[in-house]
């Protein structure tokens, strides 16, 4: 049995260079995790934070466009804007390339799909709410 341990303790024995490569690796990966938890967090915030720049954007008809457009797919911007975090605190595992292109590689991939969904169906808003007044003005 001590030799069996003894084996082990050779085998897992780290040199310096690696003991703090790891110990950096593991503080990257725990501060991306709390990154992504507060990404999850802000992101709940992105209809309120739409409906703000709208209003300092927009006048009086702000009401009417949030209720027309983003009110419909609240969640979609959620998911959107949480992913937005998320691919930003990505950026803290940079430094280590195979667990960055792996991570950056699905973000992305589900970044670029949350954004594809989210402005086709504010296009369906926008046709749903003046499309349908146009061919009607014009028949």
């Amino acid at each position: 049995m001590d030799a069996l341990i003894s084996t082990l303790e050779d085998i897992f024995r780290l040199d310096q260079a690696a003991q703090l490569f790891l110990i950096r690796l593991g503080l990257q990966l725990g501060l991306f995790s709390i990154f992504v938890l507060l990404s999850l967090v802000i992101g709940r915030y992105t209809p309120s934070l739409v409906r703000f720049v709208l209003r300092r954007v927009a006048s009086d008809r702000v009401s009417d466009i949030y209720v027309n457009f983003v009110k419909p797919i609240e969640p979609l911007f959620r998911t959107s804007g949480s992913l937005i975090l998320i691919s930003l605190s990505l950026s803290l595992l940079e430094a280590y390339d195979g667990i960055y292109a792996i991570l950056s590689f699905f973000i992305t991939l589900t970044l670029v799909i949350s954004l594809a969904w989210l402005a086709s169906r504010l296009f369906r808003q926008f046709v749903r709410i003046y499309g349908i007044d146009l061919v009607r003005a014009s028949i």
